[in-house]
């Protein structure tokens, strides 16, 4: 017998790893609820998505292994779509110790910073840029408006500047060993 792994037509997929004991509590049913939304909004019916949630140590590991740069980040994204295919296959990998950081930094709550960053990863996957000014303001205009809708508020303007942030290393993971 031949089982069938073909998905049906709206199916979207979405496997949380989260591998670290800070990561904040987190409403996984709206988490889930805004990824399936967001990616029914851009026309995505079949996806696989996979979310890791690490910290600092893991996400560098990552950013060294894939990126090159040996130093920690909000997330990263790859869309590992094969070309014509109607499924996509969407691997995202975000920083819980970042998260809780910039919350309390900016005096947000750390489950929107970390739904901002997964948001963010989605949208980058989804083909959305932010290498210039313009590309920057439209999608964290987006991100915003994203996140009202699922009660999360307007998590990236309310506590970010205006301009663009600067990459920081975090000195203490900056060499990653292989």
């Amino acid at each position: 017998m031949t089982a069938n792994l073909k998905m049906k037509a709206t199916d979207i997929e979405i496997d949380i790893i989260i591998d670290d004991t800070l990561c904040p509590q987190f409403d996984d049913e709206r988490l889930r609820r805004m990824i399936k939304a967001t990616c029914a909004d851009f026309r995505v019916h079949r996806a696989c998505i996979s979310i890791f949630i690490g910290n600092d140590v893991k996400i560098c590991k990552l950013h060294k292994q894939f990126i090159g740069a040996g130093r920690t980040t909000d997330v990263m994204s790859f869309d590992l779509t094969e070309n014509g295919s109607e499924e996509r296959i969407f691997d995202i990998a975000v920083n819980a110790q970042m998260a809780l950081r910039k919350a309390e930094e900016e005096k947000t709550d750390s489950a929107d910073e970390l739904a901002l960053y997964i948001l963010h990863g989605l949208l980058h996957c989804l083909g959305f840029e932010d290498k210039n000014d313009n590309e920057f303001a439209a999608m964290h205009r987006l991100e915003d408006r994203i996140l009202r809708k699922f009660g999360y508020g307007d998590v990236y303007s309310s506590a970010k500047s205006v301009q663009k942030p600067v990459a920081k290393k975090v000195e203490k993971y900056k060499t990653v060993e292989n």
